[in-house]
């Protein structure tokens, strides 16, 4: 499931913050995106119905093992 998250700066660029609160790798703040980018993906995953997550989360990179 995703939320949207809109603070100051979001709003005063007219940006959300997109998360999916399923998956931890995006519990903190993202890359916000244009509104109208964000209402064109959920419209689309609406009419579609889809199941699938239109705001991927940019790959982490992996940590280094210490021995």
């Amino acid at each position: 499931m995703c939320c949207t998250v809109v603070g100051a700066q979001e709003m005063e660029n007219k940006q959300v913050n997109v998360r999916n609160r399923d998956d931890p790798a995006t519990q903190d703040r993202g890359q916000p995106i244009a509104l109208d980018v964000a209402v064109e993906k959920l419209r689309k995953l609406r009419d579609e119905r889809g199941r699938y997550n239109p705001f991927p989360a940019p790959a982490k990179p992996a940590e280094k093992e210490t021995a």
